[in-house]
């Protein structure tokens, strides 16, 4: 049971899993294909430890394995075991920090060497040593190889300050930064303290910024000093009210701009405080929008109707909660194939395939979509 597998660098794959009762051997399978999976050693249990592990140092860097163990026992006729449920690993470069940065007052942006996985989000793989703050959340920023964190309480000192990075930060092939915690040096310096995006909130079809001072709305209010990407259309740029550190924009789109199960980003660019200090590029001028639906009546299914001389084989579901369940059928409801979505960004492909990996043909097909006590039905067009 909890059968798992993880890359450690390019040469290297560590195999874990538990098991329940007294066996004689453990069966390692490994291939490159799920259907071809062959016997490749044999581990023998440690008692009492009902754990075990196995290090595969016979792998190549990029290629994708997947694996799977049985349990040998000689007391039976039938000796081993089915099967366990199969896992994949492919071996991989260490994603490593490529620098630290604070940004005034309470943030520190952290840029990875590539793309990595919702692990940089939990705030709890982050520790600031020597200071009595903590890491109170983490949102993404340049296509997942930033992460802007914010600590509570704010930085109140200048002065040099470490960042330890727990080994349960990995990349978006399940590679960690190492086997031991990564500390980064950075310095927090107050001598100039030019404004940054501190706070984004959606409604409708509207985006609220909150910047970390009063701002000159002389600048702040130009739409194209702001910039959305995935790109979407800005209407025009309206006051916060009374607070001269907020700006709502207002969306070209019918569709609200928290719901669009993705991740986006809005950056400010030639917008200055009400003291005339403009906001630094590639320094607090970007912040994420990284929210999903909490039901799932916004769903919907692109491209619809799709057709095959213009597709790229696939159509995505968008809008989904964290969690979801999706079931395709036929028209005659003859289930298809059934899509888990678990721990999502609010999208997910389906490459018009049944559960057996044959393609579709041309027809309608019904969706059935559950997640976080909602539901929602549909009808998907396909024309090859």
């Amino acid at each position: 049971v909890n059968f798992t597998a993880e890359p450690v660098d390019t040469s290297t794959v560590i195999l874990k899993w538990d098991y329940k009762s007294n066996f004689d051997n453990f069966w390692i399978y490994r291939g490159i294909a799920k259907d071809n999976l062959i016997h490749i050693r044999s581990v023998a249990p440690i008692l009492p430890i009902f754990n075990l592990e196995y290090w595969d140092r016979d792998v190549e860097e990029g290629v994708t394995y997947w694996y799977a163990v049985s349990a040998v026992d000689s007391a039976f006729a039938n000796k081993e075991s089915q099967l366990s449920g199969m896992v994949s690993a492919k071996p991989n470069k260490n994603p490593h920090v490529e620098d630290v940065q604070f940004v005034p007052d309470d943030k520190i942006k952290v840029i990875f060497s590539e793309p990595m996985s919702k692990s940089v989000l939990d705030e709890g793989n982050y520790t600031v040593i020597p200071v009595d703050v903590s890491v109170s959340s983490a949102v993404f920023s340049k296509s997942g190889h930033e992460v802007l964190l914010t600590v509570e309480p704010p930085f109140y000192e200048s002065g040099e300050y470490i960042l330890e990075f727990s080994t349960r930060i990995k990349d978006m092939d399940n590679t960690s930064l190492g086997f031991h915690s990564v500390l980064e040096k950075f310095n927090v310096e107050f001598e100039s303290n030019p404004p940054y995006l501190k706070e984004v909130e959606t409604e409708g079809n509207y985006i609220t910024l909150t910047y970390s001072v009063p701002m000159d709305e002389s600048t702040t209010l130009v739409k194209e000093n702001y910039v959305i990407e995935p790109v979407l259309e800005i209407d025009e740029v309206l006051s916060g009210g009374e607070s001269a550190d907020k700006v709502m924009i207002k969306l070209k789109t019918d569709v609200p701009a928290g719901y669009f199960g993705r991740t986006f980003t809005v950056t400010a660019k030639n917008v200055k405080s009400a003291e005339g200090i403009e906001i630094t590029e590639g320094t607090g001028n970007t912040i994420s929008l990284y929210l999903l639906p909490q039901d799932l009546s916004n769903v919907f299914v692109y491209p619809n109707p799709y057709k095959a001389v213009n597709g790229n084989g696939y159509v995505t579901f968008a809008n989904l909660t964290e969690n979801a369940k999706i079931r395709i059928a036929d028209i005659s409801g003859r289930l298809l194939n059934t899509i888990e979505v678990t721990g999502g960004n609010g999208s997910i492909n389906w490459y018009l395939d049944k559960d057996d990996g044959q393609k579709v043909p041309s027809g309608i097909y019904i969706y059935y979509v559950e997640g976080n006590n909602s539901s929602k039905k549909g009808k998907l067009a396909v024309i090859r």
